[in-house]
């Protein structure tokens, strides 16, 4: 039986003995105990899991690969005083990056020979840019290319050719060991330079992260084709290991979390050589309400070292050394304590806005300024820039979700969706050649009733064709391009909304002075799909021009003609996959309102912070109804509903707020359901909500089951209260 949402609701089964020995090992109460069980934890694990400190959890940082070179190479470029620049991404863990690296060389006295490079979103697109690195190479003897890097083997073997020295100090993947496959399989070879990337293939443990325990061969092999000058006869390379306590938290880090243990490494160095003393040098700890920010905007998971990054960084927040950090939380209206969720959806967003819409080296003058005047000032233009954001993005998806419905795309295992182009192929077509003609020649129903075959292979990205006079620089609200700084954000709204792997796309001049245009986009998934490798392997075939990202997210680009394969290979690679998948939402336990008190919120607390990883804990209220139905928003058919507050009630006659948001609250049965009263089992968090000085607990809708279709095995779930 599925949820109104079409969701499966799994549930979470806790062993009551381990529930007891985590009791009595930890000194916790059932509930957190409980959690902590379904969350997969043992005795060992739970006691580090509540209370986690960067120190008891952080690894030797000069073990990973190239890191004691790195360390040199930055220490020698200290010593000397030579000229220093970073290059960083535009997005927050690229920026939180550089500004780690800006502010740690500001607090050990060289800032004067070092500068930063963060790149144009719109202009030069994701990765290292060869005309800005040489731009910047000619200035600076050293480069450090943060949360970038990995994939830029051309552009760095062209710096090399110049005489850059370069440091690379990123997370990003670099392929799979088991799709190297002689001249046919795609490059894995990392740049001739310093590369510090916990995905380096040859410092992996074959068998670690799903790869397939085929030997040392194929290890060997995977680091012959990085590193060729290390191993000439891959039969005879040694195996390749490394402390079993090392690799996990290594793997899990985002590229301000690489940064932070490089910056671990160097301080040490640099005191153990003498080249600063440690009166000159910092206290790395109060960084880390920086690696929080880039951990929880790059959706890494909060486990291990990175949950005691961000809850660190949370404790620091408040009182950051940082004028910017302090001013964006003021210019957000954050007045309560802050969360991991107030980082991935209130800090971060503002901090993205600058590169989304054009000024990306805001956020860096923001996270370095150390005049608190300029930084409100600079968070105020942030606040302003993430308004418009939000508006721009609100009229693009108006514009996906009708070529979604028009086209009827999720008929398909992909989403791939566009604003314009010139062609779009005749669902009766079987030569897969575009058809010349406008969409609103054909009615809905020819459109439903084309066959799925055809709909699946088909270039379906064609609706709205851009106005002439609008311009990639401009909001918009009708038949315009779509700005290439929200198709993330577009890609995630899709795929939260259809349970489909989302690829959104603009289209782009090639370059200056060129009449060719290229689509540009992202992507993000669900779980089970690896876009970042499906983007990979795109590449290799030869159907994008490049790419590159996560499991979960990641970003391309492609020449138009390319279209129809790229759209082909997408829905070939994971509709067996799809044609099986089904959204689920993890149900922690079973609970009464009347359980749903403080208490309960201060013991769920212990958890936190919540995220990937660790989910926020979810309850089932059975058997419930609502009452006093306010719907929020949505009042002129044409905004979406902001969100529906009720209370909910239950046969004692106990009561608790409650209130939805997103697709739950725009869903017309949902609504009908509450107002009339019907009765159902909901899922849904906890909250504190803070209105007007006072506060009162909230219980977060997410999802409903009407009674007459109760979920079949809701009597399993745990009665806590």
């Amino acid at each position: 039986m599925l949820s109104i949402l079409r969701k499966k609701w799994n549930i979470c089964d806790a062993d009551e003995l381990r529930v007891l020995a985590i009791r009595q090992r930890c000194g916790v109460s059932d509930i957190v105990a409980r959690l902590c069980v379904v969350r997969g934890l043992g005795q060992e694990d739970a006691e580090a899991f509540l209370r986690p400190t960067v120190r008891g959890l952080l690894f030797d940082p000069l073990l990973p690969k190239d890191m004691e070179r790195a360390v040199k190479r930055t220490a020698k470029a200290i010593e000397n005083a030579e000229n220093v620049a970073i290059y960083g991404d535009y997005d927050v863990d690229g920026v939180t990056s550089v500004s780690l690296l800006l502010n740690y060389f500001k607090a050990i006295g060289v800032e004067r020979n070092v500068s930063y490079y963060i790149p144009d979103r719109v202009a030069e697109g994701y990765g290292v840019n060869e005309a800005a690195l040489m731009n910047v190479g000619e200035k600076a003897s050293l480069v450090i290319m943060v949360d970038c890097g990995t994939t830029s083997v051309n552009e760095i073997q062209k710096a090399n050719a110049r005489g850059i020295d370069s440091v690379v100090l990123d997370h990003h993947s670099v392929g799979n060991v088991d799709d190297i496959d002689g001249d046919e399989g795609y490059s894995c070879k990392l740049p001739p330079t310093i590369v510090v990337n916990p995905h380096r293939l040859d410092q992996l443990a074959v068998g670690d992260c799903g790869r397939k325990q085929n030997g040392n061969q194929r290890t060997a092999r995977a680091e012959q084709l990085q590193n060729p000058c290390k191993v000439a006869d891959f039969a005879e390379a040694p195996p390749i290991r490394q402390p079993a306590n090392f690799l996990r938290p290594w793997l899990d880090l985002c590229a301000a979390g690489v940064v932070f243990c490089f910056l671990v490494a160097l301080q040490r160095f640099l005191k153990e050589n003498g080249i600063k003393k440690p009166t000159e040098l910092p206290d790395l700890m109060l960084f880390l309400d920086l690696v929080a920010l880039g951990t929880v905007c790059d959706v890494m998971p909060l486990r291990g070292l990175n949950r005691a990054f961000v809850r660190r960084g949370l404790e620091l927040m408040h009182k950051s050394q940082l004028p910017g950090v302090r001013a964006l939380i003021d210019a957000a209206g954050v007045r309560t304590e802050l969360s991991a969720h107030h980082l991935g959806f209130t800090l971060g967003p503002r901090l993205n806005a600058a590169g989304r819409i054009g000024a990306s080296s805001l956020g860096v003058r923001l996270l370095t300024t150390a005049d608190s005047l300029e930084a409100k000032e600079i968070a105020e233009n942030l606040n302003a820039l993430n308004v418009e954001r939000q508006k721009m993005e609100e009229c693009a998806l108006n514009e996906a979700i009708e070529i979604v419905w028009r086209l009827q795309l999720v008929h398909n295992p992909v989403l791939l969706v566009g604003p314009s182009a010139e062609s779009f192929p005749h669902p009766e077509s079987t030569n897969q050649q575009p058809f010349c003609g406008d969409i609103n020649a054909f009615s809905q129903k020819e459109l439903v009733a084309g066959d799925a075959e055809h709909r699946r292979g088909a270039v379906l990205n064609v609706l709205l064709k851009p106005s002439p006079e609008s311009t990639n620089q401009q909001p918009f609200c009708e038949n315009a391009p779509w700005h290439p700084g929200i198709v993330g954000l577009l890609a995630s709204r899709l795929k939260e909304k259809y349970s489909r792997p989302a690829f959104v796309f603009t289209i782009e001049m090639a370059n200056s002075g060129s009449n060719e245009h290229i689509a540009r986009g992202s992507c993000r998934s669900v779980e089970g799909i690896d876009v970042g490798e499906l983007v990979r392997q795109a590449v290799s075939n030869g159907l994008l021009l490049g790419g590159g990202g996560h499991k979960m997210a990641a970003g391309f680009s492609f020449k138009l003609e390319k279209q129809q394969a790229f759209y082909d290979f997408l829905n070939e690679q994971t509709a067996d996959f799809m044609q099986t998948y089904v959204p689920s939402i993890n149900v922690d336990a079973q609970i009464s309102i009347r359980g749903l008190t403080r208490e309960l919120m201060s013991q769920i607390r212990m958890l936190e912070p919540f995220g990937v990883g660790n989910h926020e804990p979810k309850f089932c209220i059975r058997n419930v109804y609502a009452k006093g139905v306010r719907v929020i928003g949505g009042r002129d058919g044409k905004t979406r509903i902001s969100c529906v507050q009720c209370s909910l009630c239950d046969e004692t006659g106990a009561l608790i707020d409650a209130v939805c948001f997103g697709e739950l609250a725009n869903n017309a049965e949902v609504r009908e359901i509450f107002e009339t009263g019907r009765r159902m089992d909901v899922v849904g968090t906890l909250k504190i909500n803070t209105w007007r000085a006072g506060e009162r607990l909230q219980f977060i809708l997410e999802d409903v089951i009407t009674c007459s279709g109760r979920f079949p095995t809701i009597n399993a779930i745990p009665q806590l209260v």
